[in-house]
């Protein structure tokens, strides 16, 4: 259940005054599931131009999570921080970290804006995730109300959307991922991040894009286990599926 969802249903239906709250609740909530879905479609047809992609990637993502919150404040409220944390669950703590960072800050910076009406932002991000480089997509709204009481005791509502895909190591050379990572992380901070990704662009030198897409799925749906989100014979089925060419949305149970 959202935020906002708890928030609605925590209100009192048989007095009027708090039923028109949840009429209001009922109207942020659908800007906010309307808002994910024009997210959602956005990057769908990212994905599906190859020609328009600087960091090309491999069929198609291997994870889609979008949520929306209320009342969120700067300093990576709970519920995005929750998101943000099982979204990019990698083994790897550094590289983790390195990510989790980075995708945190680009959460700050639209959450600690008070200025009142909308905001929009949207980055994409390279991260080492199950031995692949991955192409991490984030779309980020919020709207912000002049006053607390416009629509029931709220503040401000947020939404987001990632996307999360298999880089084609054969269509992006090691330079323009070099140059991208010390961009996002500085070059001071790169190195020990950028020695890990060569080794994994040369691991996946042996391989073509689709077996290394393929094993980047497998990697994720063990780790699904790990984390309780899928059970073993789920798994089977959803590794059954990968070999059989169908690309699995694997969840991160944090919706």
């Amino acid at each position: 259940m959202s935020v906002i969802s708890a928030l609605r249903n925590a209100l009192n239906t048989s007095d009027a005054d708090q039923r028109r709250q949840q009429e209001q609740l009922d109207f942020m909530l659908n800007a906010a599931k309307n808002k994910g879905e024009v997210f959602d479609n956005e990057l769908r047809l990212s994905y599906s131009d190859p020609e328009s992609q600087l960091i090309k990637i491999v069929g198609v993502p291997t994870y889609y999570d979008h949520g929306y919150l209320a009342n969120v404040h700067e300093g990576a409220d709970a519920g995005i921080s929750s998101a943000v944390d099982t979204f990019f669950a990698g083994k790897d703590g550094a590289v983790k970290s390195g990510i989790h960072s980075l995708v945190t800050t680009a959460v700050n910076a639209i959450l600690g804006n008070s200025s009142m009406g909308e905001q929009l932002d949207d980055k994409t991000f390279i991260a080492l995730e199950h031995n692949a480089i991955v192409r991490v997509d984030v779309k980020f709204w919020r709207y912000n109300f002049s006053d607390k009481g416009v629509i029931g005791n709220t503040q401000n509502v947020f939404c987001y959307s990632f996307g999360r895909s298999v880089v084609d190591h054969t269509a992006v050379p090691i330079d323009v991922l070099i140059n991208l990572v010390s961009q996002e992380i500085g070059d001071d901070a790169a190195p020990a991040y950028l020695k890990k990704m060569e080794e994994i662009y040369q691991f996946q030198q042996q391989m073509d894009p689709v077996t290394a897409h393929k094993e980047y799925q497998h990697q994720s749906i063990d780790h699904a286990v790990g984390r309780g989100v899928l059970t073993p014979e789920e798994a089977e089925q959803h590794h059954g599926a990968v070999e059989q060419g169908r690309t699995v949305l694997t969840s991160s149970g944090s919706a």
